[in-house]
């Protein structure tokens, strides 16, 4: 979480705020200082919300573990988010299992594994462009922004053409690089873009820095 924290500062946030569970504190000593560290309680959702709705942008999802009372705090947090929000890791495995609302500006960045939860399928399906399809009809669907993480990366959003980012390096294919990606999204968001540009210029910017 530190990572993505300071992923979206250096993305251009300009402010950075990392809500954890009350209790993480020692764990979270060594975060840099500029991320301003908030804790909360499971049973005060209306604060959470409150002060996930004074952020310019949020995101949700990397980190936040699979239990029952996250299922739960998700389920009554998202459907209040009224800013944009990136949706990542732990939190699309929860969606893919869970009836949860989404907030109306949402982008959703699952690596192929995660996006074959979401759809429902019990076993790896191939790569192909019946699967790509399958992927807009999604989006449209749930009305999000949707990234397909990987070799090569993909980016579908309602009534757009499906979008392949021509970016990227075998090397980023290790653990932290996707939450490097949910930070500068982020970022991007708060700055005022709109999910799907920010989409395509957050891939490709990470790609990029993936290759350098």
């Amino acid at each position: 979480s530190s990572d993505l924290s300071w992923s979206a500062l250096t993305g251009g946030a300009g402010m950075v705020r990392l809500l954890h569970p009350d209790g993480m504190q020692a764990e979270l000593s060594s975060t840099p200082p500029e991320i301003i560290k908030i804790p909360y309680h499971y049973d005060k959702v209306d604060v959470l919300c409150e002060i996930m709705n004074k952020g310019a942008a949020t995101f949700v999802g990397p980190g936040i573990g699979r239990e029952s009372s996250v299922r739960k705090l998700l389920g009554q947090v998202l459907p209040q988010l009224i800013k944009p929000c990136v949706i990542d890791a732990d939190a699309l495995t929860i969606l893919s299992e869970e009836n949860i609302k989404l907030p109306q500006q949402v982008i959703l960045t699952p690596h192929k594994g995660e996006m074959e939860r979401l759809l429902k399928f019990k076993t790896p399906q191939p790569l192909d462009m019946n699967f790509l399809k399958i992927c807009q009809k999604y989006a449209e669907e749930q009305h999000v922004t949707l990234i397909l993480k990987g070799g090569p990366t993909f980016i579908f959003h309602p009534d757009e053409t499906i979008c392949v980012c021509p970016v990227g390096d075998p090397g980023m294919a290790t653990a932290g690089s996707g939450d490097v990606l949910t930070g500068l999204l982020a970022a991007l968001l708060a700055q005022g873009v709109h999910p799907y540009e920010a989409a395509l210029l957050g891939t490709f910017l990470h790609g990029l820095a993936g290759e350098y």
